[in-house]
């Protein structure tokens, strides 16, 4: 993983639109294996493709605060493979502490080669 300088953000209705890079998604899932990384234990569905299991990228520090950042939130640190329930329950569940805790001590060594240091009451600050 090494540091991007933060991106431009780019103009539409959204506030907090960042360019995002398809290849930061696919190699992060690759690197995962496509499991879920929160290690939920649930039974994943098969990619149309039938060889990989369907797992969705999660950015970890969420890109709306990209703005509190001088490098880009959009590196392979910072996403994260989450099946489709874990990932749901991350935006919008109410009991997320253990899981956002467990990604976070597996990410926080990763994040800060990246030039992402945070703690974990600033990050769960930023799922309430």
């Amino acid at each position: 993983d090494v540091p991007i300088a933060k991106p431009e953000k780019m103009h539409n209705a959204c506030a907090y639109n960042y360019p995002r890079t398809k290849e930061v998604l696919t190699n992060a899932l690759n690197s995962a294996n496509y499991i879920c990384e929160a290690l939920c234990n649930t039974k994943l569905f098969l990619r149309k493709n039938g060889k990989t299991s369907y797992t969705e990228g999660h950015h970890l520090i969420p890109f709306e605060y990209q703005d509190d950042f001088n490098y880009s939130l959009d590196v392979e640190a910072n996403v994260v493979s989450l099946c489709p329930n874990c990932h749901k329950l991350l935006h919008y569940g109410y009991d997320k502490e253990e899981i956002l805790k467990r990604l976070y001590e597996a990410r926080i060594e990763r994040l800060k080669k990246c030039n992402l240091d945070i703690d974990f009451a600033s990050l769960l600050l930023m799922y309430r």
